[in-house]
Formats: C-alpha cells, structure tokens, sequence
C-alpha cells in the first residue's frame, strides 16, 4: 500500500537520501523486498539472506516495477495482495489494474556477469557479508527461470528416523562406531593423553618431557613444595568414556545424546524425497543444506538426503523439505596432502555409490573445509586405504561438497556391499519406485 501511494504521487522514482545506505529510491527500496521473497528464502540460511538483501540493495536499482508486461517479465507482484510475487505464466486471474510486472533480465545478466569474474571468493561486501560462487548460480536460477517440481507428491501417514549433520551421518552409516574406531578398528583406545579432561590445570606444561606421559606412575615427581598435597596430586584423571572402560561400564546414552535419531511424520512424498511435518520444535542444530540420514523402517539401512528447505507454521508446527540423493553411502576419514607431501589431520568423508538410472558416477562428500578441484587426498578406515583425486565438484551446500573423483591408485571392490554387516534386502523405500 505505501508502495502504491507512492506511484500514484509520482514520487516512486524520486531519489531519496539515505545516510546508512546512500540515495535510493522508493520502487529499489520495494523492488528489494520483493525479490527477496523471489529467492527461495525458506531454502536460504541467514547468513545467506542476510548477504542476498544487502547485494539487492544496489541490483534492485537495475528493475523496474511495470503495470505492463516488458520482455519475458516472469514475476507479477497484486498491489494489493500481501503475498509475495508469483510466477506471471501461473497467475490464474485476468490482470488488474493494480497488477505489477517484474523482469528480471538486467538483474540476470548483471549476477552473470559477477559470476564470471568472481568465480573463487564471489561477491564481497564485508567480512561477513559475502555472497558466495554458489550462492550467486542460485539467484541466477531462483530469479532467472521457473522452477518446476520433478515428481508428483503422495500424501503419507508413515513416519520417517533421520539423524542430521555429518558427524550424526558418519556414526550411524558407520554402524554406530565413533570416528576414531571407524578408522583404527573397534578395539581403538586414544591415548592417555588424548583422554586427559579439557581442563588446563590438569595438563602437563609445554615444555614437560612427553615420555613422561605414558607411566605417570614411575613418574611422579615429589618436591618440598607440593609434599603436602602428593596424595592429590598423584590422582591420576581420567574423562568418563575411559573410566566407564576401566569399570567395564557402557554408556549407553552418550551416542544417543551426540547423535540422536529423531522421528518425524511424512506428511508426503515423492520418488524424489520427502515432506517432513514437525510437531515439536525443531532439533537446534537442522539448517538448510544440511546432509541427513533417513530410512522408513527402523531395520533398515540409511539412505542420504539433504535439507533443501525449512517452513515454520503456526502451532510450534515446521516442514522440512528433503531431497533424496543416495540410496546408501561409506563412511571414510580423509587426509589433504599439501604440496608438500604433508597429511592433514583426518576428516569425516562419505562415499556416494553409482546410480546408473540417473548416470550419476560415485562420488564424494566432504567438509566444507579446504577442498577442492584438482586436489589428491587419501580416504582411509580399518584396514583400507587409497589414493583419489577430486576431479569436478557437482555440488556445495552451506554444510558439505560434493566432488566427482578419479583413483590414483586401485580402489577394489570397495562400492560393492559391504559383507561384514546385514542389509535388508526388501528396503522398502522410495529408491525403490524409481
């Protein structure tokens, strides 16, 4: 409404001094929260919206709110309508007089343009204010183009587990080993050292003789000043997982806490992923782009999915949109070398299986943490370990990348199943009706 009142004065265009921003104008001002709703926001972090509204601050400038169709004007916006603008090619009702058209071209060849020229650090307003390569080929296609859903929805009254977020993933597809035995065997015990609390009193100075470390029994030192206290201070401390092992304890509800399995009801599904209704709150850490575990039978194996959007209803009620990506996966650790031969300390890496229906080669998904095209790293657990190097990147989300690889050196059989653990033949799931 102030919008209109603003075209009917004729003051829409009229340059405005605004002293955080610049001069601006009224239809900018407008056009940017119009195209803000244009971006697919529900499928956006808040960095990530934070980023797109402070770079439409200057694109907005390039449009034009039009009461005629111009060019392909694929946006059409009801003045009178608090709904953000719909796709012009769906509108159903005659155009009125109040009908306001949005063609985006100039804004889409100008987001090219950045593309192109900041392929590697994208578009940089401030140190925390960046919209990334990735980010920049999303707003292409969100204000560029229709988007139009793959597979038809079927409503659903089963219920889905899923667990989200790499580390949660890497436990579960590993069946339920924690990183460090996933990569040294089940009997892997961290040295007394890596064990010690996080608790810089109780740790030895930097300059302490490391062999001391392992028999602080023979090793204790008395001296006149700490005599007094050598009962207390030669009690050795420990963190709750080695004395649980020392007493022949299990803590069974640790992995639950750390990487807890949440049930969800599937309020529809397609062959491409599902529909998730949340009636409590949401889990604290799920965010868009997120990597997630799901299986529809609780006997069955995980299949990986990735959180494409999130929708909070009313009623403490959310949606939270998945997109199916691979029937199964292997959990890795995976080192960088450096160019000077040197490995990194081991990160969480998922192995992607081919899936010849869609021509889709195995992959790789990784940390968001230094990887890239062209890189050689090595993927490694108990008893394997071999050479790849990362040839495309077919994917990145705010959470993991997704890379198409080569092997330097034979990988084996290591994408057939794994015969070391049961799989349930007749999972029933949506990869099924593909």
């Amino acid at each position: 409404q102030l919008y209109a009142l603003a075209e009917r004065q004729q003051l829409a265009a009229i340059p405005v001094t605004d002293k955080p921003d610049g001069d601006s104008t009224i239809n900018a001002a407008y056009l940017q929260a119009l195209l803000l709703g244009c971006c697919k926001p529900n499928q956006l972090r808040q960095a990530d919206l934070a980023a797109i509204y402070r770079g439409l601050r200057e694109w907005s400038t390039l449009l034009e709110v039009s009461d005629e169709k111009v060019g392909e004007s694929l946006f059409l916006v009801n003045l009178d309508s608090d709904h953000p603008p719909l796709y012009s090619s769906l509108y159903r009702e005659p155009p009125g007089p109040r009908t306001r058209y949005i063609d985006t071209g100039p804004l889409i060849e100008r987001l090219e343009q950045l593309a192109a020229t900041n392929e590697k650090q994208g578009v940089v307003f401030d140190r925390d204010t960046v919209v990334s390569h990735s980010l920049l080929k999303q707003l292409i296609n969100s204000l560029g183009k229709m988007s139009m859903r793959n597979f038809s929805r079927k409503r659903s009254s089963k219920t889905l587990w899923i667990t989200v977020g790499f580390s949660a993933c890497h436990y579960h597809l590993g069946d339920e080993r924690d990183f460090e035995q996933l990569l040294h065997g089940d009997e892997y015990l961290p040295s007394a050292a890596d064990r010690l609390p996080d608790n810089p009193f109780l740790t030895d100075s930097a300059g302490r003789d490391q062999w001391q470390k392992a028999n602080p029994e023979q090793d204790f030192e008395h001296t006149e000043l700490g005599a007094g206290e050598s009962e207390l201070a030669h009690h050795i401390q420990v963190d709750e997982k080695t004395r649980a092992i020392l007493q022949g304890e299990e803590d069974a509800d640790q992995p639950d806490r750390e990487y807890p399995v949440h049930r969800a009801a599937i309020f529809d599904a397609s062959p491409g992923g599902y529909c998730l209704e949340w009636t409590s709150d949401l889990p604290a850490n799920i965010k868009t782009g997120d990597i997630a575990c799901v299986r529809e039978d609780e006997a069955a194996h995980w299949a990986i999915a990735v959180v494409r959007w999130l929708s909070h209803q009313e009623n403490h009620r959310s949606l939270v949109g998945l997109e199916l990506i691979s029937p199964d996966a292997e959990p890795y650790g995976a080192r960088m070398q450096s160019k000077r031969g040197e490995e990194t300390e081991p990160l969480r890496a998922l192995l992607l299986p081919e899936i010849k229906l869609v021509g889709q080669p195995p992959t790789l998904i990784l940390p968001r943490t230094g990887f890239r095209e062209r890189q050689k790293i090595t993927l490694y657990r108990a008893g394997e370990e071999f050479f790849v190097q990362l040839v495309r990147q077919t994917a990145v989300t705010g959470s993991f990348v997704q890379f198409e690889f080569r092997l330097i050196k034979q990988l084996g059989d290591v994408l057939a199943e794994d015969k070391t653990r049961p799989r349930d033949s007749g999972f029933d799931s949506l990869w099924t009706s593909i």
